[in-house]
């Protein structure tokens, strides 16, 4: 009987599992939703429980339907970064799951990352400072909330909260770790300096591990997750590192690109590196295989956003109505701009304050106009951020392009004609939860070598319009003189 192993992929807005035959194909996938609240201005949270809730039934559905198909080998995580919570003793919540889009810590942020001492932190750490950090979210816990600073028992993210109900252990693996600001990616290890600058006891942080981890599941769990008994559980490394591992690339040559609620654009370089600019994240993989790039705030969010607030009829997720009327209007909106910062922005500006912007509006403008302008808001953002790669790496020759926003073709169109160079669509657009299974086949010796699979990256690949390149060449400069000049208002 032939076998399959399933990918668990807990992500911002919902956890995927999704099982792969063991020559790479899907067989099963399932996906369930979770809510984000915004108790306060500039804050963003979810509810740990109901995420774990999200990985217990989304496992329990893709098996019902795969373990028709074959054997499970195990499974292995994918988990997206820079969540932060509190537990007690017991391992309580004591505090809502903090994520990456909470800007609280902007301020604490904007003075560490003037200091020496910020470039410092950078620099041993690959993370650049900004609220999106653990290390800047601990700052600001510190100094708003010194009792539950004191009185946690541990800070862990989402991936740790769900091993620790699992297994009943702390563990964090190197990638995830490297996310965090308090890591260095140097020595691989927790990071002295980071540690006493927020006052933090190294044990009250988990035990790291490497991304080959393996836990095995319990009787109990094992009847509830509907698995054998003793499955093995790798603990597999963060979302945006995946989506390298699941493209394939992870050489300086070749880019990829993933949208999804969030979107980054990362390459694969041998040994660590960070730029003067602090423009870009390194993150580890293993000792010998590191992630550089840069993550941005608005993605999917943004077509969540036009959905909510301008076509509320519209079906949830309903991407390609939206699609179609963007397309309804020329390249470049007819002079309409969005600058895409719902929720501040990471890189390359990391701005915590930065905020969204339409600029250009004229009586002729209309419901497509508006909403083309934001998803080319978003291509440029993209390539923004792209940009500070391709200036210090200039080898970089391939693209592809992952997660939920490459199920577009027209969308992806749009990115090459404003990158200028040829995109590929990934073969498998769940590049995170694919990555994630290479890994763990690795780890349990099913696989010979986790990055050197053979992988169909070039299911289809769009040629860039030359014309419509030129034109959005014009659009970029726009798009940065408009952010240089009304960047010091967004403090305001």
């Amino acid at each position: 009987m032939s076998s399959y192993f399933i990918g668990v992929d807990i992500g911002t807005t919902s956890t995927k599992a999704i099982a792969f035959s063991s020559e790479g194909h899907i067989i099963s996938h399932h996906n369930i939703g979770y809510p984000i609240s915004h108790p306060e201005p500039e804050q963003s949270e979810q509810d740990p429980d109901e995420i774990l809730k999200a990985v217990i039934e989304t496992i329990q559905q893709v098996q019902k339907e795969a373990r028709t198909q074959g054997t499970l080998e195990g499974l292995s995580f994918s988990a997206a970064m820079h969540s932060l919570m509190a537990v007690d003793v017991q391992g309580k919540p004591l505090t809502q799951l903090i994520i990456w889009a909470d800007n609280r810590a902007g301020a604490v942020a904007d003075k560490l990352k003037l200091s020496p001492e910020g470039m410092e932190i950078y620099q041993a750490t690959g993370t650049p400072i900004h609220a999106m950090s653990p290390l800047c979210k601990l700052l600001w816990l510190r100094e708003h909330n010194p009792d539950l600073f004191k009185q946690a028992h541990k800070f862990i993210g989402i991936k740790e909260y769900v091993f620790f109900r699992l297994f009943g252990k702390y563990v964090i693996d190197h990638s995830l770790a490297s996310a965090t600001g308090l890591f260095d990616i140097h020595t691989l290890d927790w990071n002295k300096q980071a540690l006493q600058k927020i006052q933090l006891p190294v044990d009250k942080l988990s035990t790291l591990v490497d991304i080959f981890h393996v836990e095995h599941c319990s009787s109990e769990w094992a009847e509830r997750l509907t698995i054998p008994d003793q499955t093995p559980f790798v603990i597999g490394a963060s979302d945006g590192c995946l989506a390298n591992v699941g493209t394939g690339a992870v050489t300086p040559d070749q880019v990829s690109i993933t949208v999804g609620t969030s979107g980054a654009v990362r390459i694969g370089i041998p040994k660590p590196w960070t730029d003067s600019k602090m423009q870009t994240f390194c993150y580890v993989l293993t000792p010998e295989l590191f992630i550089a790039g840069g993550g941005m705030n608005n993605g999917g969010i943004i077509a969540e956003w036009l959905h909510n607030n301008l076509f509320p009829e519209l079906e949830q997720g309903d991407f390609a109505t939206l699609i179609t009327k963007a397309l309804s209007v020329p390249a470049g909106s007819d002079g309409l701009l969005f600058l895409p910062y719902l929720l501040g922005e990471r890189a390359p500006v990391y701005n915590a304050h930065a905020k969204g912007v339409y600029f250009g509006i004229t009586i002729q403008h209309t419901q497509a106009h508006f909403i083309r302008a934001a998803f080319e808001g978003i291509a440029l953002a993209i390539y923004h951020t792209g940009r500070a790669l391709l200036d210090q790496f200039p080898e970089i020759n391939t693209l592809y392009v992952g997660g939920g926003f490459a199920r577009s073709k027209e969308w992806v169109q749009l990115l090459a004609d404003v990158y200028g160079k040829p995109i590929a669509i990934t073969d498998t657009v769940e590049s995170s939860g694919y990555g994630a299974v290479l890994v763990g086949r690795y780890a349990l010796k099913t696989l010979k070598a986790w990055r050197l699979v053979p992988v169909d990256k070039s299911s289809q690949v769009f040629e860039p319009n030359s014309s419509n390149h030129q034109l959005y060449q014009q659009v970029f400069d726009l798009y940065c003189k408009l952010y240089n000049t009304l960047s010091p208002q967004f403090f305001s």
